[in-house]
């Protein structure tokens, strides 16, 4: 239901509303950002929520199955919303969304003119040029790092700092020892032996290398300088931040593939 009314009412609902786009875009106080709905992508948006949230009101739209920990450690409105919800949900969203806004930031492909209906119609950018856009921005760069710099360019915002301050959990109390440690995410099965199983940020610290499939962890890894290898399936069209090594394979994980990621 929802995609039916995604592709035929809400987009008439927003002709019904003229947007005139001149640049450089002035009078910008109140942004909504969307981040990637995509496990393993939608905390590469936290560097852009830290820059925006500096000199904006901002609002981020999050699904209500997104743990929401490190957004609500800098400064910005959450926004909750059904994962899965049928047009009386939106409606109510709609009359929930009490602020209107100038500016909205979409980085997914899929719903975004439902989104842009529920802020009453602000002006829309994305990386993705799909219905409902008003300001996509087409790069050359493949990589999601990539992608979210050129748009925040082309939208004439500071230059992103991929650290961010939403990472500032306790460190390790122990001393990390010179030799390496080279951890796995919990979520590969495995019996490669001598790998260090790792679940979450603090079990992240401890390692000097990660072997990781597309999750969160992939992404902490990234935000705090630590090396990985990132496993991903042939077909999987991300394309990881260029810092990040990629060791592909098709259909299932063996412990071939895990020691091709420890020669890589």
């Amino acid at each position: 239901m929802l995609k039916k009314l995604n592709s035929v009412v809400f987009p008439l609902l927003n002709k019904m509303s003229t947007k005139k786009i001149e640049f450089p875009l002035e009078n910008l106080n109140t942004i909504a950002l969307r981040p990637s709905e995509i496990k393993g992508e939608t905390l590469y948006s936290l560097p852009l929520v830290e820059s925006l949230s500096k000199k904006h009101k901002l609002s981020v739209l999050l699904p209500d199955n997104q743990d929401v920990k490190y957004f609500r450690r800098l400064r910005a409105k959450i926004i909750r919303y059904p994962a899965k919800s049928g047009p009386i949900g939106m409606y109510r969203l709609r009359n929930n969304i009490k602020d209107s806004y100038d500016l909205f930031i979409d980085l997914n492909e899929t719903d975004i003119q439902v989104f842009s209906y529920l802020l009453k119609n602000p002006i829309v950018a994305s990386i993705n040029e799909v219905p409902g856009v008003n300001i996509t921005a087409r790069t050359h760069k493949k990589s999601i790092t990539g992608k979210y710099q050129y748009l925040i360019d082309l939208l004439g915002f500071p230059a992103l700092k991929w650290k961010t301050k939403a990472l500032r959990a306790r460190r390790s109390s122990k001393k990390r020892e010179k030799e390496e440690i080279i951890g796995i995410s919990s979520d590969i099965s495995t019996q490669y032996h001598g790998l260090h199983r790792v679940s979450d940020e603090d079990g992240l610290r401890k390692v000097t290398t990660l072997i990781t499939k597309r999750n969160d962890l992939s992404a902490i890894a990234f935000l705090l300088e630590i090396p990985q290898v990132l496993l991903l399936e042939e077909k999987d069209p991300f394309q990881p931040p260029d810092a990040i090594k990629v060791v592909r394979y098709s259909r299932k994980i063996t412990p071939k593939i895990i020691g091709d990621c420890l020669v890589t």
